[in-house]
C-alpha cells in the first residue's frame, strides 16, 4: 500500500502518479452548485435553463434537488462533480462521466450540440478504453484525465484552450498530444477559458486564452497547444496543486509556496495591489496564514499550512492544513465571507460569527463566478456570496445556488441544512475501497479511503483520514 498526502481540488480530484484518487463534496458553476453526498448520490441547485442540474427539466432550482436515483449513473456512486458555466459533469466509480447542461459548443462530449437534461454518460470506449480518473469544467469546455495520465478536451475553442494546436471546437472528446508533456499528467483543471495541468515531473503547462497573462508566460499570447512553465519558473519547486479561475491561475509547491499569475484588477492574486501579472509571481507560504518559522521548528505542517485553494470568477479561496479558511479578491456580494461586500487585496481570515462556529475546521473549499461553498472535517457544509442571480433569457428570478430558503446574498458562510440533502452525520470507520475502471484494463485504479471521523460528505476527506492507493 502507499500511503497519500491528502490534497484536495475545487471540482475536481488528483491522482499522483496514477495512484490516488481524492474527492470532494461541492462544485460551483456559473450560478449553481453541485453537491455529492456520502452514499455516493448527487444533490443540484441553482440556475437551471439549459439543464445543467440534472434533473430533467429547465427549472431554475432554489433549495437542493436530488439528481433522480440511481439509475441516473446507471447505479454507480459518483465519486466527483465538476462545474462551471452552463455545463457539469459527475464521474462515477467505474471510470465513466456522465455530463448535463448546455451543449451547444459540444461541451458534453457526445458528438453532437444538443442541451442534455439528464446526466448522460460517456465510458471508457470514449476514451479509448481508458477509465476516467478526473474531470474538469471550464466555461464551454470540458477536460478529462484517464489512466496512465493521457489529457482528452471537448466543446469550444475559440482561445485555443483544447490544446490541438487550432482554433476548432470538438463535440467528441479527443486526446492532446501526449509529446507535449514529456511525461504522465497527475492533475488537471480548467479555467473559464484556459486550461492547465501537472505532470509527475512537478512542472506546469498552460494553454488556451493569454489574455492578462493567465497563462504565466510573460505574455498576454493565446496558445493552441500545452506550454511548459518548468520548475525553474517556481524557484525550483515541484507544483503538487493548481487551479484556475476566471482569468488567473494558483499553484502550490510542494514546499508549500503558493505561486499566482494572471489578472488582478480585484485583488484576486493576495499580492496586495490590483495588478496583472504575467508570470508565476510568489505570493509566499505559511506566514500567509499565520505560519511562523518558531513554530515551524516543532511543527512543520504549521510552516506548509496551505491544504488546498479554489479560484472563482474573480476571487480566491485558500483552506489550510490547521482548518483555517481564507479569502481574497472581489467581494461585491459577500462571496469572500467577509461579513460586508469589499474587496479584499491580500489573503484576508474568513472568522466565525457565531459562537456555534467557533471550532469549526474547513477540510475543503469551492468557488464560483459570484458564490463559495466549504466543507467541514465534520461534514458540515455551508455557503455564501450571491443569493438571486440576473434574469434569465425569460425575465425570471435566478436563484444564485447557495441552497437556502431565501435569495438573499450571504456575507458569511452559512449552514446548507444536511435535511435538505437528505443526510444526517454520517460516522464511519469502515475502509471503503473503490475501484476506477475495470480489473485488468490499462490504467486501473484501485483506491482505499480510510475514514475515521463524522462526514456526511463521501467526498469530504479530512486531515485525519487516511488514504490509500494501490497500483
Amino acid at each position: 500500500m502507499y500511503r497519500v498526502r491528502t490534497r484536495y481540488v475545487q471540482g475536481v480530484f488528483s491522482t499522483e502518479a496514477g495512484r490516488s484518487v481524492l474527492r470532494m463534496a461541492a462544485a460551483c458553476a456559473d450560478d449553481g452548485t453541485v453537491f455529492v453526498v456520502e452514499n455516493g448520490a448527487v444533490y443540484a441547485c441553482g440556475r437551471g435553463q439549459y439543464g445543467q442540474l440534472g434533473l430533467n427539466s429547465r427549472e431554475h432550482q432554489r433549495l437542493p434537488a436530488r439528481v433522480g436515483g440511481e439509475e441516473v449513473h446507471g447505479g454507480s456512486p459518483v465519486l466527483m462533480v465538476a462545474a462551471c458555466g452552463l455545463h457539469r459533469a459527475a464521474l462515477t466509480v467505474d471510470g465513466a462521466i456522465w455530463t448535463c447542461g448546455h451543449g451547444s459548443y459540444g461541451q458534453l462530449g457526445h458528438g453532437d450540440a444538443q442541451d442534455r437534461l439528464l446526466p448522460t454518460r460517456l465510458g471508457p470506449e470514449a476514451f479509448g478504453g481508458l477509465p476516467v480518473v478526473l474531470v474538469a469544467c471550464g466555461w464551454v469546455h470540458t477536460m478529462a484525465l484517464t489512466g496512465g495520465g493521457c489529457v482528452w478536451t471537448c466543446g469550444g475553442n475559440d482561445s485555443g484552450q483544447l490544446g490541438h494546436g487550432d482554433r476548432t471546437g470538438k463535440h467528441l472528446f479527443t486526446r492532446v498530444d501526449p509529446g507535449h508533456f514529456g511525461g504522465s499528467i497527475v492533475m488537471a483543471v480548467c479555467g473559464y477559458e484556459h486550461s492547465v495541468v501537472a505532470s509527475a515531473a512537478g512542472d506546469v503547462f498552460t494553454w488556451g486564452r493569454g489574455s492578462y497573462g493567465r497563462l504565466g508566460h510573460n505574455d498576454e499570447q493565446d496558445r493552441l497547444a500545452p506550454a511548459r512553465l518548468g520548475r525553474e519558473q517556481f524557484a525550483g519547486g515541484m507544483i503538487v496543486f493548481v487551479a484556475a479561475g476566471g482569468a488567473h491561475t494558483f499553484s502550490l509547491s510542494e514546499g508549500g509556496v503558493m505561486w499566482v499569475w494572471g489578472f488582478g484588477v480585484y485583488g484576486q492574486l493576495g499580492l496586495g495591489d490590483r495588478d496583472n501579472r504575467l508570470v508565476p509571481t510568489r505570493l509566499g507560504a505559511g506566514e500567509v496564514f499565520g505560519g511562523s518559522p518558531a513554530i515551524a521548528l516543532w511543527s512543520p505542517s504549521a510552516w506548509l499550512a496551505v491544504r488546498m485553494a479554489a479560484c472563482g470568477g474573480w476571487h480566491t479561496l485558500v483552506a489550510t492544513e490547521q482548518g483555517g479558511m481564507w479569502a481574497f479578491g472581489r467581494g461585491a456580494h459577500g462571496q469572500l465571507g467577509s461579513n460586508d461586500k469589499n474587496d479584499r487585496l491580500v489573503p484576508t481570515r474568513v472568522v466565525a460569527r457565531r459562537a456555534a462556529d467557533l471550532f469549526l475546521h474547513f477540510a475543503t473549499v469551492a468557488a464560483g463566478s459570484e458564490h463559495s461553498a466549504a466543507v467541514t472535517e465534520g461534514g458540515a457544509l455551508f455557503t455564501w456570496g450571491r443569493g438571486e442571480a440576473v434574469l434569465d433569457d425569460a425575465g425570471s428570478q435566478v436563484p444564485g445556488g447557495l441552497g437556502h430558503t431565501s435569495r438573499d446574498d450571504r456575507l458569511v458562510p452559512t449552514l446548507v441544512s444536511p435535511s435538505l440533502l437528505g443526510v444526517s452525520v454520517y460516522t464511519s470507520t469502515d475502509v471503503k475501497e473503490f475501484k476506477v475502471g475495470k480489473a485488468g484494463g490499462s490504467g486501473f485504479v484501485r483506491v482505499r479511503v480510510c475514514l475515521s471521523t463524522s462526514l456526511p460528505f463521501s467526498s469530504t476527506v479530512s486531515s485525519t483520514a487516511s488514504i490509500f492507493a494501490m497500483a
